[in-house]
């Protein structure tokens, strides 16, 4: 007897110390909850979540706190029915007052209500044995089980069942409590990510996370960020390369630094140069061998010449202006200013005579290109807002043009104002004075100098004029 009642005593005192644990877990999560929604280093907005959290489960919790209580209140009951047993009568119910039953589950039965069956028998007890005969031990006692704490005086139904139901009942609870802590812990995703991992790290540590969704987000996110970081590089790429086909257009079109100036600003641009060389090229009889030649080897033709002239431009330095049907125009000294702009454009003129000669050579042809040059101040810029082109302007330019109108077949035409800049490089003859039609009397030369290989024609030719 002595120590069936010590085991019932240690069943109590763990039984009491688990109620006392959760009771304990349950205000420490309150309280850390608490702590991170006063939190001055987050914003208003977070510690506004996390209350709400906390305001949401606070039923659940309190009503784990109040089930624990009451169990450990039932325990204390159920020793003093104990120490009844022996003479006095225990409340009826027993502990049964002590199990608070989840909504949906259906409480035992109150006393007197089964119909048909003895009281004392619906109370759990035995009838009284006959006069004389001794009551038989329990089935408990028959078989050397221990009963439950406090079932030796309880009343109301089976002891170990009414236990058992109880304990049911706080596990339910528990896990209730614990699957809406986790739903909650949604709420946190939307927090820094130092507060993201000191609650991970607090919920961890109550047992109420579980980690594996929290990695697959963060794999989805990186992997969504990897992806999009992909697209982006490949439309960054492709955006490069339109912009460096239409730099390369613009480019054909204007001279460098022009180019980059109009793509900063979209005001007009109108700069003024003191010395330059201006070229003019005509090709001789273009219009009678258009009407002789077709459509396609008409516009080969000026295609492998004009492209040839292109590159002696760059090649010396210059810059092509434009092609107007037959006719050719580069300049010397623009947009980047240099002082040998009359050596470099004269350089040029020899080498386009060449080009011209072994063009025939290979093409089997009689073509002839005039040559005219002059020096002086002019004016470039950009004109017109679509299908815009950089031109010059002045005085020094008509002259030049009036320089290969005059000039002969093959020959290289020049003003006194550019032989007086080559004269100490290249040799020139002089053509006398000459009447230029809006200029009046000019001296003009051609270029007939060692360094020159070009053919001059005869004198006779030479002095043909035209109008």
């Amino acid at each position: 007897m002595l120590m069936q009642m010590s085991s019932d005593s240690t069943t109590k005192t763990q039984y009491q110390e688990e109620m006392e644990e959760a009771i304990a877990n349950a205000n420490s999560w309150e309280q850390t909850m608490g702590t991170l929604a006063r939190d001055g280093r987050l914003s208003q907005s977070r510690r506004q979540q996390i209350q709400q959290m906390v305001d949401q489960l606070a039923p659940t919790h309190q009503q784990l706190i109040t089930t624990a209580q009451q169990a450990m209140t039932g325990q204390k009951g159920q020793g003093g029915q104990d120490r009844g047993a022996g003479g006095q009568e225990a409340e009826p119910g027993g502990n049964s007052r002590g199990a608070v039953p989840l909504p949906g589950q259906r409480q035992p039965p109150p006393l007197g209500q089964r119909p048909g069956q003895d009281p004392q028998a619906q109370a759990g007890q035995q009838p009284p044995p006959p006069r004389g005969q001794q009551q038989p031990p329990a089935p408990e006692q028959r078989s050397g089980q221990r009963q439950p704490p406090g079932a030796g005086g309880q009343q109301g139904g089976d002891p170990m069942e009414l236990e058992h139901r109880f304990m049911r009942d706080l596990d339910q609870l528990i896990l209730t409590y614990n699957q809406q802590v986790a739903a909650s812990t949604q709420y946190l995703k939307q927090l820094e990510l130092g507060l993201l991992v000191v609650t991970l790290g607090v919920l961890a540590m109550e047992g109420l996370v579980v980690f594996r969704p929290a990695v697959n987000k963060i794999r989805e996110t990186m992997r969504a960020l990897a992806e999009s970081l992909q697209k982006t590089q490949a439309m960054a790429k492709r955006l490069e390369q339109e912009q460096k086909k239409s730099e390369k257009l613009l480019l054909n079109i204007l001279p460098r630094p022009v180019a980059h100036r109009l793509k900063e600003s979209q005001q007009a641009i109108a700069d003024g140069f003191a010395e330059v060389s201006v070229l003019f090229a005509d090709i001789v009889g273009f219009t009678q061998l258009s009407t002789t030649m077709p459509p396609q080897q008409l516009v080969g033709l000026l295609n492998e010449i004009f492209s040839t002239f292109d590159e002696l431009a760059e090649r010396h330095g210059l810059e092509k202006i434009k092609t107007i049907g037959d006719a050719y125009m580069v300049v010397g000294g623009l947009p980047t200013p240099r002082a040998d702009h009359a050596e470099a454009i004269v350089a040029m003129a020899i080498d386009m005579q060449k080009a011209i000669a072994t063009f025939n050579q290979k093409n089997k042809q009689s073509v002839q290109i005039r040559i005219g040059i002059n020096s002086g101040p002019v004016v470039a810029g950009v004109i017109g807002i679509k299908k815009f082109i950089y031109d010059l302007w002045g005085d020094t330019v008509n002259t030049a043009s009036r320089m290969e109108a005059y000039g002969v077949p093959g020959g290289i035409h020049i003003t006194d104002s550019t032989y007086q800049r080559i004269k100490h490089k290249y040799q020139a003859e002089s053509q006398g004075i000459m009447p230029i039609k809006g200029k009046g009397d000019m001296e003009t030369y051609l270029i007939v100098g060692p360094n020159s290989d070009v053919k001059i024609p005869t004198t006779s030719a030479r002095r043909v004029q035209r109008p």
